[in-house]
């Protein structure tokens, strides 16, 4: 890929094995609304936006500096190996490894559920706020919050539980959930305002 390259809205599949994108030094690459059956490994690419996207495998982002990661469900491991990230607004799948050593990030509104593994490096300067994540993930955050986020099922990491409603942080740049809906202020926990059906109303 090129610098300030855009991949949006496609349903990638590719070989078993091989990284669905593989990308180094491209900055200001946006990867925005598409559906990964295998992994994304970026590096050396600052400034990148991975905003809406489905990764079915591996996502690793190393070496790049001012990163957006929002909106986005993990259903595998996540390796965040960079600086001056905006980590916000993800749900990720139970029994993810989720590694980070990045500096100076800023990770607010996401959705760790139970038997998440957190392999933190973090500086003092990290600034964690109102996740959701199990009371033994032993990090730094402020203002957590401890409901299961009663996903619909491990194939979709849509959040059901009335209780994450209105229990995150503004955040101006992510105006929209996964869904293209518009996120409220105070915003609920995660990538989707959460699914509720009338039943449950």
């Amino acid at each position: 890929a090129s610098a300030g390259a855009l991949i949006k809205n496609n349903i990638m599949h590719s070989l078993i094995g091989w990284p669905t994108i593989q990308a180094s030094h491209c900055p200001g690459i946006e990867i925005i609304n598409n559906e990964f059956d295998e992994g994304v490994s970026l590096a050396f690419c600052n400034n990148t936006k991975y905003i809406g996207n489905k990764s079915l495998n591996n996502f690793s982002i190393g070496s790049s500096d001012y990163s957006q990661i929002s909106n986005n469900f993990f259903y595998y491991n996540v390796q965040l190996w960079s600086n001056n990230c905006n980590i916000n607004n993800n749900n990720f799948a139970v029994n993810n490894l989720l590694d980070c050593q990045s500096y100076y990030g800023f990770y607010k509104n996401n959705n760790f559920p139970k038997s998440f593994y957190f392999n933190y490096g973090f500086s003092s300067n990290a600034f964690i706020n109102n996740n959701y994540s199990e009371p033994t993930t032993g990090w730094w955050d402020t203002n957590p919050y401890y409901f299961d986020p009663n996903y619909i099922d491990t194939l979709n990491l849509h959040s059901q539980n009335p209780q994450l409603i209105s229990k995150g942080v503004y955040i101006s740049t992510v105006i929209f959930d996964i869904d293209s809906l518009s996120r409220s202020n105070p915003p609920s926990i995660g990538a989707n305002e959460i699914c509720i059906s009338a039943d449950s109303i």
